[in-house]
C-alpha cells in the first residue's frame, strides 16, 4: 500500500520550483525532496532580479527614478503631517512624536488617563486591536514601554479611517 502525501512548504517563497511534492509514505521520493531544497537554498544572497535592479535605483542620472524618489518622500511627508495631526488632539493620554524620515509615528500611551483595563502599551494595543480593528505595534516589542508605533503608509482615506477608530477607542476608555 503506498499511498501519495502531498503538502505546501516553504520552498515556493525561495524558488521557482513547484511547492507541491509528492512523497511517498515509504520516502520513495526522498532523494527528489532533498535536491529540490538543495537548488532551493544554493543561493545565499540577493536574487539576479535585485541584484540587477539596485544600480538601477542608485543611479543618480535615472531621471524617472529620482522623479519616483521625490514623489514618494513627498507623499510620505504628507501623511505623515496628515496622520499625525489626525491624532494629535484625538486624547490627552496619547502624546504624538513626529517622525523624522521614518515611515511610522511613535505614540506615547499615558495609562493614568485611561480607565482600569489600559495598564500598559500591551495592554492599549491588544484592546485597540481587538475593539477596532486598528493595529499598533506595543513599544514593550522593542524594549520601550507606554509608547506605540503606528506606520502611515496607507491612502489618506485608510489613516483618517484609523484616526477615527483610535478617538472612539480613547474615548470609550477614558476616565
Amino acid at each position: 500500500m503506498n499511498n501519495a502525501i502531498s503538502f505546501c512548504d516553504y520552498m515556493q517563497k525561495l524558488t521557482d520550483i513547484p511547492s507541491i511534492l509528492s512523497h511517498s509514505v515509504y520516502g520513495s521520493l526522498k532523494e527528489v525532496e532533498a535536491g529540490a531544497k538543495r537548488l532551493a537554498q544554493v543561493i545565499l544572497g540577493a536574487s539576479h532580479l535585485a541584484q540587477t535592479a539596485v544600480p538601477v535605483l542608485l543611479d543618480t542620472n535615472n531621471q524617472s527614478i529620482l522623479e519616483w524618489k521625490q514623489n514618494l518622500r513627498h507623499t510620505l511627508e504628507e501623511q505623515a503631517n496628515f496622520f499625525c495631526q489626525a491624532l494629535a488632539n484625538v486624547h490627552e493620554g496619547l502624546e504624538v512624536m513626529e517622525p523624522g524620515g521614518a515611515m511610522y509615528a511613535m505614540i506615547r500611551i499615558d495609562p493614568s488617563r485611561f480607565d482600569e483595563s489600559i495598564q500598559n502599551d500591551l495592554d492599549f494595543s491588544k484592546l485597540l486591536l481587538k475593539e477596532e480593528n486598528v493595529f499598533m505595534l506595543p513599544g514593550t516589542c522593542f524594549g520601550v514601554s507606554n509608547v506605540c508605533r503606528v506606520v502611515f503608509c496607507a491612502p489618506s482615506s485608510i489613516l483618517r479611517e484609523a484616526a477615527d477608530r483610535i478617538e472612539h477607542f480613547c474615548q470609550r476608555h477614558a476616565l
